[in-house]
């Protein structure tokens, strides 16, 4: 059970995060939070 806490799956690369600021920088819409990565985008569609 706790080996597989040590190999996560889903991981933020510094490119999600730079593409969650360009597009906090630049879309026209205004969200309060960018999710960067795809596990923050899951739990973005979750709430």
């Amino acid at each position: 059970m706790f080996a597989s806490l040590t190999q996560p799956k889903g991981v933020t690369m510094e490119s999600d995060v730079a593409q969650a600021i360009w597009r906090a920088a630049t879309e026209e819409s205004d969200p309060l939070h960018y999710p960067a990565g795809a596990h923050a985008v899951v739990l973005a569609l979750m709430n």
